[in-house]
C-alpha cells in the first residue's frame, strides 16, 4: 500500500506567502491600479491619474506613460516616484489636455525638460526632490503658459532666480530648501502676476520677505 504523503505546515505557510507576492501588484480587481486609472479617463469618471499611493508605483515606467498617449480628458498627471525616463515625457507632451504635471522623486535630468516645451496648454509643474539645476530652467521658460512651478530640494541658486524672473505668467512658485539668497530673491520682484511664493528654509531672511510684499504687495510670502 503506498504511503500518504504529508506536508510540514511550513510548507503551506510558504505557499501563501508566494500566493501573496505574486498579487501585490495587482487590486483586488485583478487589474493594474494604473490600467484602473486610464479607464476612469476613458468612462469620464475622473480627470486625474495620481501614482504616489499605488502599491506598484516604482514599477510604473515609460511603458505604461506610453498608454496615455492622446488619452482626452486627462487633466493632472502626478508621476511622483515612478520609474519613468525622458522617454515617457515624449508621450506626456501627446496629452492634449494636461495642465497639471508633477514630477517628483523621479530621475528626470536638466535636459530632459526641453521636451515639455512643446506642450500649449501645461500651466503647472513640479520638480520637487529630483536632481535638476538650475540648467533645467532655461528649458522651463520655453513652455508656454507655465504659470505654476514648484522647486523644492532642487539645486537652484540666485542665477536660477534670473531665468525664473523670465517666466512672467508665473503665480505661484515653490523655492523651498533650494540654494537661493536674498540677492536671487530680489530678483523674482519683477513677477508682478505672483500671489504666492514659498522660500522656507532658505537664505531668504524676513526682512528680504517684507521688503519683497512692498514690491509686489497682491503676493503671500512664505518661509
Amino acid at each position: 500500500m503506498r504511503k500518504r504523503k504529508y506536508f510540514h505546515p511550513a510548507v503551506f505557510i510558504l505557499m501563501g506567502c508566494l500566493v501573496c507576492l505574486s498579487g501585490c501588484y495587482h487590486v483586488p480587481a485583478g487589474l493594474p491600479e494604473f490600467d484602473l486609472a486610464i479607464q476612469a479617463i476613458k468612462d469620464g469618471k475622473s480627470t486625474t491619474i495620481v501614482t504616489k499611493d499605488m502599491e506598484c508605483v516604482e514599477e510604473i515606467g515609460d511603458e505604461q506613460i506610453k498608454q496615455l498617449e492622446g488619452l482626452e480628458g486627462l487633466k493632472e498627471l502626478r508621476l511622483n516616484r515612478t520609474a519613468i525616463t525622458a522617454e515617457a515625457l515624449h508621450s506626456i507632451v501627446k496629452i492634449p489636455d494636461l495642465i497639471i504635471l508633477s514630477l517628483g522623486e523621479t530621475r528626470v535630468k536638466d535636459e530632459d525638460l526641453a521636451i515639455l516645451a512643446r506642450h500649449p496648454k501645461l500651466q503647472h509643474l513640479s520638480l520637487d526632490k529630483t536632481r535638476v539645476t538650475d540648467k533645467c530652467l532655461e528649458h522651463v521658460v520655453t513652455i508656454p503658459n507655465l504659470e505654476e512651478l514648484f522647486l523644492w530640494q532642487c539645486a537652484i541658486t540666485d542665477n536660477g532666480c534670473t531665468t525664473i524672473a523670465r517666466i512672467t505668467k508665473l503665480r505661484r512658485l515653490g523655492l523651498d530648501e533650494t540654494r537661493i539668497t536674498s540677492a536671487g530673491f530680489k530678483k523674482l520682484q519683477t513677477l508682478k502676476n505672483l500671489k504666492f511664493i514659498s522660500v522656507w528654509r532658505t537664505g531668504v531672511s524676513e526682512e528680504d520677505a517684507a521688503a519683497f510684499g512692498k514690491v509686489v504687495p497682491e503676493c503671500r510670502v512664505n518661509r
